[in-house]
């Protein structure tokens, strides 16, 4: 049994892992185009604020535990092309066209910048690109020519981006197309809070500015945007990231967007052929809509769920609830389900209450008459980001408010609370929203 992994991206590594397990005495073969492993681009952030000492990753250690678990590893090798029939990959490897055979073939190649505003320039010198290790490199580099950063997209990657540059000591401008912060995953109220956080220590932002052109004159990029002109050294395109997968075009099915078609149980329009983590779409919300979410979790379920199919049809994907956690300086965001906007376009009545203590700041979003839960968004000084999967619990099961306030008093009644809980006052929520629609009833029925 040979098992073919195309790309060593978390997903990648991810799949290789748990194949390992689940078919021991397998064949695996990784390869990625790369010349080492491990590289994430959140590690640039964290060299940044001290939480690593080097830029380096975790390739000599990576390497190593694939040489344990028998896992063959190329690098710096380049998929080519599919060969569906004879169930072979054609690869470029050590100066020369190879090919390599499988039972059955994983595609994990990830994602990479969006450079939609500069694809059509040679030079790009005051890019910050951290993707790959030298990228990252490079813009260190530039990070210590300048004084000023500038980041072009307001949604979880620049929001991180601006706070860590501010961190440092750099004078930041961050630019937002929309008319507030992350909108594709927070609401208003919850925007205007992390907005006002990042105004107060000194981080200039513009909301509405959409970037018409870019030019680049060493060492300066200008930026030209629907509101003003920018000149500045370094600028980081913090815009959404696009799957790495220019070299399937005409080899599996694609959404215009290049994202691969994937069935339930993540294989190709090439049988034996499954794709995973930044390459696929996931289903999310009431109607399963397949949206592009580029997440860490999502790479690693894919990757999981993609190895128990590799021979059998046995595990269909589950539905994304869309967790995103994130850091802002002293406070940790929490969100997932959908947004109060979102609900409102379907025409479900929704409930949304709002808790408030000093900094932090809570929003739910419920259903009006079964008070199930359909949305959380939170702002806290606590390190609530291991509440993460509770809350995708509450929201793949289909909890209520009602279930959730009695199993919180449960907890505070049986003194032990867990940390990972007691912080969401659903039982507020539920009697603000009880009182809401008993309210409801009475005008309907004074109304006749």
């Amino acid at each position: 049994m040979k098992i073919l992994i195309v790309g060593a991206s978390v997903a990648g590594l991810e799949a290789a892992f748990y194949a390992r397990k689940r078919y021991p005495s397998a064949t695996i073969q990784l390869l990625d185009q790369s010349q080492v492993l491990g590289y994430h681009p959140t590690r640039f952030n964290r060299y940044l604020i001290g939480e690593f000492e080097t830029l380096e990753g975790e390739d000599h250690a990576l390497q190593e535990k694939l040489a344990n678990q028998n896992i063959t590893c190329l690098l710096n090798c380049r998929a080519l092309k599919i060969l569906p029939a004879d169930k072979s990959l054609q690869i470029f490897y050590q100066g020369r066209v190879q090919s390599l055979t499988y039972d059955a073939m994983i595609l994990a190649t990830g994602s990479q910048d969006n450079q939609r505003l500069v694809q059509d320039f040679e030079e790009d010198s005051s890019l910050i690109k951290i993707r790959s290790l030298e990228e990252s490199r490079q813009s260190l580099e530039l990070l210590k020519q300048s004084d000023q950063v500038l980041v072009v997209g307001a949604g979880q990657i620049g929001l991180e981006a601006s706070q860590v540059y501010h961190r440092v000591g750099k004078q930041v401008t961050l630019l937002e197309a929309s008319e507030y912060l992350n909108f594709k995953y927070l609401d208003h109220p919850m925007s205007e809070r992390i907005q006002r956080r990042l105004e107060q220590a000194g981080i200039r932002i513009v909301t509405g500015a959409t970037v018409n052109r870019m030019s680049f004159h060493p060492p300066f990029c200008q930026i030209e945007t629907s509101k003003a002109a920018y000149q500045t050294k370094a600028v980081q395109l913090a815009t959404n990231f696009v799957p790495n997968s220019a070299w399937l075009k005409d080899q599996v099915t694609c959404y215009p967007d290049g994202t691969v078609q994937v069935d339930d149980y993540l294989q190709t329009s090439v049988p034996q052929v499954f794709a995973i983590g930044d390459l696929i779409r996931v289903p999310f919300g009431p109607y399963r809509e397949k949206i592009y979410l580029p997440l860490v979790h999502h790479a690693k379920n894919s990757a999981k769920i993609a190895v128990e199919n590799l021979f059998y049809q046995q595990l269909k994907r589950p539905i994304s609830q869309r967790i995103i956690v994130s850091y802002l300086f002293d406070q940790t965001l929490l969100c997932g389900g959908l947004t109060e906007e979102e609900m409102r376009l379907t025409g479900r009545r929704i409930f949304v209450s709002y808790q408030e203590d000093g900094e932090d700041f809570i929003q739910i979003l419920s259903d009006f008459y079964t008070g199930q839960v359909l949305g959380v968004q939170a702002l806290s000084r606590r390190d609530i980001s291991r509440s993460a999967a509770y809350l995708e619990e509450i929201l793949a099961c289909q909890k209520t408010d009602q279930a959730l306030a009695l199993e919180s008093a449960f907890y505070r009644n049986g003194e032990s609370v867990e940390q990972e809980r007691d912080w969401l006052d659903f039982e507020s929520h539920y009697l603000k929203r009880l009182a809401a629609r008993n309210e409801a009833c009475d005008a309907s029925q004074s109304a006749f």
